[in-house]
């Protein structure tokens, strides 16, 4: 979702399409590194916030009716 997928472009022989193919050639070369690709995994490793919300709020539903509440438990889902 975050990468540029140039591989359904099409470039012709005119000057205007070759210039943009080197653009996107150059676009792909800068964001092809090991810290971009790092940086990438981490923000797809992020949910949506509101569900997240209602998950933690559901785990904490569920341990405070349990009849044994334990505050590691807690502090674990915190």
């Amino acid at each position: 979702a975050f990468r540029m997928s140039s591989e359904s472009f099409q470039f012709d022989t005119s000057s205007q399409s070759q210039r943009s193919k080197k653009i996107v050639d150059k676009l792909s070369q800068k964001t092809d590194n090991n810290l971009v690709n790092k940086f990438i995994s981490a923000l797809e490793q992020f949910g949506p916030p509101d569900i997240i919300f209602k998950d933690w709020c559901s785990d904490m539903k569920k341990l405070l009716a349990s009849g044994a509440r334990s505050k590691n438990e807690a502090m674990q889902k915190y």
